[in-house]
C-alpha cells in the first residue's frame, strides 16, 4: 500500500509576528527588489495569514489588529504601482 504524500512545505524565508511564513512568490520578490521596498513582502505574508485566517480562523483579535494595517498599505501599495504602470504604457 503505498503511503500518502505529505504536501510540499517551503522553508520560511521570513518572520511575521511569532508565525514563520513560507517563501513569498516570485512576483513579490522581484518587486521588493525593483522598488527598493521591503515593507512589499511583509504585506504579502500578512494578507496571505489574512487569507488563511478566512479558511481557517487561526488568528487572534490582536493579530488582525496589527495586520490590518500592513495589509492595507500592501494593497494601497500594489494599486499605485499598477497605476503608474499603466500610465506609463
Amino acid at each position: 500500500m503505498a503511503r500518502p504524500h505529505k504536501p510540499l512545505s517551503l522553508p520560511p524565508s521570513s518572520v511575521v509576528g511569532n508565525i514563520a511564513a513560507t517563501a513569498p512568490p516570485n512576483a513579490v520578490v522581484r518587486l521588493e527588489s525593483e522598488y527598493q521596498d521591503p515593507l512589499l513582502i511583509a504585506g504579502f505574508l500578512a494578507a496571505e495569514k489574512f487569507h488563511k485566517n478566512f479558511f481557517h480562523d487561526e488568528m487572534e483579535d490582536y493579530e488582525i489588529v496589527a495586520d490590518r494595517p500592513i495589509v492595507h498599505r500592501f494593497v494601497n501599495r500594489l494599486v499605485a504601482l499598477v497605476n503608474d504602470y499603466e500610465a506609463d504604457a
